[in-house]
C-alpha cells in the first residue's frame, strides 16, 4: 500500500509540473504569433511608405503638369495680300503653328488665338506705309548688287547706326527696304516699314519667348526666291511663356519667290544637376 501511495504522489507531483510548463507547441505558437505581428506591422510600414511616396508623386506630376505641359507659340497675324480668305493663304505664302512637347511627351492643343488672318490692311498700318511714299531713302540688309540694282538712281542709302544693331529694339522706316541676309538683324524686336519691301533669299530665326518679335508692314512685298521666317520658342523645365510672335501686312503682293512661315512652342526639358 505504501508503494503504490507514492506511485501516486509521485504522479501526481509530475503532472503538476507538466501543468505548469509550457508546450513545445505553446512556445511555437507564440513565435509564429510574434513573427506575424512583425510581418503586420511591416506591411503597414509598406503600406504608409507607398501612400507617401504616391502623394508625392502626385504632387510632382501636378506641378509638372502646370509648369511644363507644352508651350504655346507666338502669334502669327497676316493681313493683306497674304490672305485669300478667312481660311486661305496667298499661293506663295505658307504656315505652320505647333505647340511644345509636354513633359508627358504630348502636344497641347494649339490656342485658337495662335493665328490671325485678314484680307483687309487695318487703317493703321496703311495710314504708317502711306507717309513713307516721299521718303527718298532705302535701306539695304545684306543684298548685294544684282538684287539692289538701279535703286541707288532714284533714292539714297541709309546707313544704319551701329548702335541700332546691338540694340533690344530694331526701328527700320525706308522708301524701300531689301532684306537678304539675316544675321543683320539680332535683335529680339524688329519692326520694318516701307512702301517697298523686297525680301531676297531671307532665312530669319528668332529664338526666344514673348519678348520677341519681327513686324513687317509694306504698300508692297516682293518676294524673290525661297524665304523663310522661323519664331522658335526656349525649351526648359518651364514653359509657361509663348513663342517668339509675327505680324505681316501688306497691300500688294509680288514676286515669283516664296515665303514660309513657322512658329513653334518650347518643349519640356528637365533642368540639369
Amino acid at each position: 500500500m505504501k508503494t503504490l501511495s507514492l506511485k501516486l504522489t509521485l504522479l501526481g507531483l509530475f503532472s503538476s509540473v507538466m501543468a505548469c510548463s509550457p508546450s513545445k507547441s505553446d512556445g511555437q505558437k507564440a513565435l509564429e504569433h510574434a513573427q506575424q505581428s512583425v510581418e503586420r506591422a511591416q506591411k503597414e510600414m509598406d503600406t504608409t511608405v507607398k501612400e507617401a511616396q504616391n502623394t508625392a508623386d502626385t504632387a510632382a506630376d501636378a506641378a509638372h503638369d502646370a509648369t511644363g505641359s507644352g508651350g504655346q507659340p507666338g502669334s502669327i497675324s497676316l493681313s493683306g495680300a497674304l490672305v485669300q480668305s478667312a481660311t486661305q493663304l496667298d499661293a506663295r505664302v505658307s504656315l505652320s503653328s505647333t505647340s511644345g512637347l509636354s513633359w508627358r511627351g504630348v502636344r497641347p492643343q494649339t490656342a485658337s488665338t495662335a493665328i490671325s488672318l485678314k484680307s483687309e490692311v487695318s487703317v493703321s498700318a496703311r495710314t504708317a506705309v502711306e507717309k513713307l511714299a516721299s521718303d527718298e531713302h532705302f535701306v539695304n540688309m545684306g543684298c548685294d548688287a544684282s538684287v539692289t540694282q538701279g535703286i541707288d538712281q532714284h533714292l539714297t542709302l541709309l546707313e544704319s547706326n551701329p548702335l541700332e544693331q546691338q540694340s533690344s529694339v530694331r526701328q527700320i522706316k525706308a522708301h524701300t527696304v531689301f532684306l537678304c541676309d539675316a544675321s543683320q538683324l539680332k535683335n529680339a524686336m524688329i519692326f520694318i516699314e516701307a512702301q517697298t519691301l523686297i525680301v531676297h533669299s531671307f532665312a530669319l530665326t528668332l529664338s526666344g519667348s514673348v519678348d520677341h518679335m519681327i513686324s513687317l508692314n509694306a504698300a508692297e512685298l516682293v518676294l524673290e526666291n525661297e524665304n523663310s521666317i522661323q519664331a522658335i520658342a526656349v525649351d526648359g523645365p518651364s514653359t509657361l511663356l509663348a513663342g517668339p510672335s509675327m505680324a505681316i501686312s501688306a497691300g500688294r503682293l509680288s514676286g515669283g519667290g516664296t515665303l514660309k512661315l513657322e512658329a513653334q512652342g518650347s518643349n519640356y526639358k528637365k533642368s540639369q544637376p
